[in-house]
């Protein structure tokens, strides 16, 4: 089965290491990476739902990731489509604003490529029915 992953990060070496990571691993995944915001926002209706995740920055100009993800979440073609906030920072209100807003979870960027091609198997992977409402699996810590 193919998943396909839709990566909004407004920073392109981050884009890049994403692409590398992916690479890396043996996954059938179709990979759009957009590097402004407002281009993804402008694809929402033509995004495929089915063995679909998104992944959105929450540090980015002209709109942020929680702005996306209210955006995303107000697509009701989109709302079981799940949705990952990837941060830097593990800023206990982003967190906390991430959940109350529809993220389905949210992860802080892997330093290591190894820990980012794990993250993203993790993520190909998961049972997001599973992990809806389950605040042991809200955030998902890359250790290594």
């Amino acid at each position: 089965m193919i998943t396909t992953i839709y990566y909004v990060d407004d920073d392109s070496f981050d884009l890049h290491i994403f692409q590398y990571a992916l690479s890396k691993i043996n996954e059938n995944v179709n990979l759009y990476s957009y590097s402004n915001p407002l281009s993804f926002l402008s694809e929402l209706e033509n995004i495929s739902t089915e063995n679909t995740l998104i992944i959105l920055d929450i540090n980015m100009p002209k709109k942020d990731g929680f702005e996306v993800l209210k955006e995303v979440r107000e697509e009701r073609a989109l709302d079981q489509v799940p949705v990952v906030m990837f941060s830097t920072s593990d800023n206990p209100s982003s967190v906390s604003m991430s959940k109350e807003m529809g993220a389905n979870s949210y992860t802080i960027k892997p330093m290591a490529i190894e820990n980012l091609t794990d993250l993203i198997k993790q993520l190909i992977h998961a049972d997001w029915q599973k992990k809806i409402g389950n605040e042991a699996d809200f955030i998902i810590k890359m250790t290594k």
